[in-house]
């Protein structure tokens, strides 16, 4: 896990870099805005809230739902 305190700018830098294969898919529920990138054995997500933005990465066992439940848990912590 990562957290930076530029907030949208990395957001937006994250949604804009490109993944080979696999495709962005826009997540609610997760601070003001997320994403997800899910390419077995890979899954990751980037959010922001506020100042704050965050991005997830888990290899080896790439289960969307584990990532999203991370995800949402570090959201309630900022």
């Amino acid at each position: 896990m990562h957290l930076s305190l530029a907030g949208k700018g990395v957001y937006d830098q994250m949604c804009a870099a490109s993944v080979d294969g696999a495709a962005m898919v826009e997540l609610s529920g997760i601070g003001d805005a997320a994403f997800g990138v899910f390419k077995e054995p890979v899954a990751s997500i980037g959010f922001y809230r506020g100042d704050s933005c965050v991005s997830i990465v888990i290899v080896a066992d790439g289960s969307q739902d584990r990532v999203v439940a991370l995800a949402k848990t570090a959201d309630g912590r900022l």
